[in-house]
């Protein structure tokens, strides 16, 4: 068990959420950061501490930062696990403040945050920065541009971090998960369900394991990456072997009917 401080922000999300529990049990003290009114009983029965932040504001997230020195006296592990919805449109028919809302959300805030609570553990020379970016950063869907754009940006920002702070002590790495199971995923699940498509479905057949990715699943990994010392510039793909096919599944039997 340890005595660490993690900072997640996204906490509110299925994933975060996960996360914190699982690194709450593993004997964390949990500060819980996101833009959604969360009960205070709420997080009193989770033993987390939340606070409200919006990540894209600089000021914001440096208040954020200093808070968690005042009460805590450290930061041992960030986990950036926030994220904005998806944005499935045509190229196309795109307009300029969506796309930089995605993008301001989930590469700039990433950026804030990480560079707040670096210059933290940069001076305790010791840290872990975990990046929750998705799969989408290697493999997408068409009319996924800003999505795919943000994910793909934040494994690059990962990648630079990891080479700049490793030496200093302090390890960055990033997770890529396929589709995971979060209310967000079983809303869409539901809404294709209601104009009669099956969309569980279609997620199981492109997966091997025939599993969607759990919350636990990533926040297992959370966990692994802080424990191995030799983890530094990782992107850990959790899938279940989506990314190992060449093709969908349903196309290879029709091409075998």
């Amino acid at each position: 068990m340890t005595e660490g401080v993690a900072v997640i922000s996204g906490i509110s999300g299925g994933i975060g959420r996960a996360i914190g529990e699982r690194l709450l049990y593993e004997g964390y003290t949990v500060v819980g950061v996101g833009r959604r009114h969360i009960p205070p009983e709420e997080t009193a029965a989770s033993c987390m501490m939340y606070v409200w932040c919006d990540v894209r504001n600089s000021k914001e997230v440096s208040l954020l930062s200093q808070t968690a020195i005042l009460c805590y006296g450290r930061c041992d592990l960030l986990v950036i696990a926030h994220g904005h919805a998806p944005v499935t449109t045509s190229t196309i028919d795109l307009d300029a403040q969506t796309v930089a809302d995605v993008l301001l959300t989930d590469v700039h805030g990433a950026f804030l945050l990480a560079q707040a609570f670096g210059r933290i553990m940069l001076n305790q020379h010791a840290g872990d920065i975990i990046f929750i970016s998705s799969l989408h950063a290697r493999q997408t869907y068409p009319a996924r541009a800003p999505y795919a754009a943000a994910k793909a940006g934040v494994v690059g920002l990962m990648r630079s971090l990891a080479l700049e702070w490793g030496g200093a002590g302090v390890k960055v790495n990033a997770i890529l998960p396929w589709q995971v199971e979060t209310p967000r995923t079983q809303a869409l699940i539901a809404e294709a369900r209601a104009c009669g498509a099956d969309l569980q479905e279609a997620y199981l057949q492109r997966s091997p394991m025939r599993r969607l990715v759990q919350p636990e699943d990533v926040a297992q990994a959370v966990v692994a990456l802080v424990a191995n010392p030799a983890c530094n510039g990782v992107e850990l793909v959790l899938d279940g072997g989506v990314s190992a096919s060449m093709w969908y599944r349903g196309y290879k039997e029709q091409s075998h009917a």
